[in-house]
């Protein structure tokens, strides 16, 4: 037993080094060492006698038998996770549905709150997980969340998906520069640490700079939002990021955050879930939930100008018809 308890432990660390193609940034979101995580995926390598990834200057990819076993590990902890699902309805909860919903961190910071508050009755067990917006489309398909917010592409075999919000970027640096809108010829002449390619926001700074024949060129490159925080709080290089993310920084004067202009630099948000099967009452009501929640973002004047919503004439509750 503790042979196999182990192995789920490195089998879902390698899974988080997978989806982020990054040990570093799984180290760090596993508060685990780096070097530790190294030696546990070159276990895992041992074990399965192939190599699992390729290391680059860039971080990490997959070969094909590291996506075989990535795959594998998923199809397993997706069903450990439903044995339990099922073994906790039968102690007596299984006259409460459950509903999984996945944000990017910038939306959780922003959309926690309503979706606590319109559960406190107890109605409906909700689960909130974090991840890249990458990875909340795949696991909207894979069935480990039932609704996502994600921004970019999204657009998949047995994927429904609803654009909702139109969402802006931000430069952020040390404290003291004001909060002045900034080009982004001039935030591109300056120090930089720019989001690795496993964010979304990568190509949307790429997109805009060619728009101005401007290189994107990083001083150091990042992973998360935590590090583009910290960077940018130290004055040693400026970072791009969502308003959602940065708001209680914004507010206490710790950091100096400044719209992008000339171009702006924008992103589209959709909502998500999987087209294979049928919307139950409670994801129907938390659909609408997070639709209201973002709506009431966009009417604060605190995030007027970080964030549009994209009228549906549907409504929230039935933004999922013919989408």
């Amino acid at each position: 037993m503790r042979g196999d308890s182990l192995r789920f432990k490195l089998l879902r660390s390698f899974v988080r080094v997978g989806e982020l193609g990054s040990i570093t940034r799984a180290a760090s979101e596993l508060n685990i060492a780096q070097p530790a995580l190294g030696l546990q995926m070159r276990s895992l390598e041992y074990e399965f006698g192939a190599q699992l990834l390729i290391r680059t200057s860039r971080g990490v990819k997959l070969t094909p038998s590291g996506e075989v076993v990535l795959n594998w590990a998923r199809s397993i902890f997706e069903q450990t996770d439903k044995i339990h699902q099922k073994v906790r309805e039968l102690q007596g909860n299984a006259d409460v549905p459950s509903v999984t919903i996945g944000l990017t961190p910038s939306l959780t910071a922003i959309l926690a709150r309503p979706i606590v508050e319109a559960t406190l009755d107890g109605n409906i067990r909700v689960k909130i997980v974090e991840g890249t917006s990458h990875s909340l489309g795949e696991w909207v398909n894979s069935g480990r969340i039932d609704i996502g917010l994600g921004f970019g592409s999204a657009e998949a075999p047995g994927l429904q998906s609803v654009a909702v919000m139109r969402e802006r970027l931000y430069y952020l640096t040390a404290p003291g520069e004001g909060d002045e809108p900034i080009t982004l010829a001039e935030v591109l002449d300056r120090p930089l640490a720019v989001p690795d390619d496993q964010n979304s926001i990568r190509p949307k700074i790429e997109e805009a700079a060619s728009r101005i024949d401007m290189p994107v060129i990083g001083t150091y490159e990042i992973g998360s939002m935590q590090a583009a925080r910290e960077i940018a709080r130290s004055g040693r290089a400026g970072a791009i990021a969502p308003y959602g993310g940065v708001a209680v920084e914004h507010r206490d004067g710790s950091l100096s955050v400044r719209l992008i202009v000339e171009p702006q630099i924008e992103r589209t948000l959709y909502m998500m879930r999987r087209a294979t099967e049928s919307l139950s009452d409670p994801e129907i009501y938390l659909s609408t939930v997070l639709y209201e929640g973002l709506q009431s973002v966009t009417r604060d004047p605190e995030f007027r100008d970080a964030y549009t919503m994209l009228d549906d004439p549907r409504g929230a509750a039935n933004m999922w018809e013919s989408s």
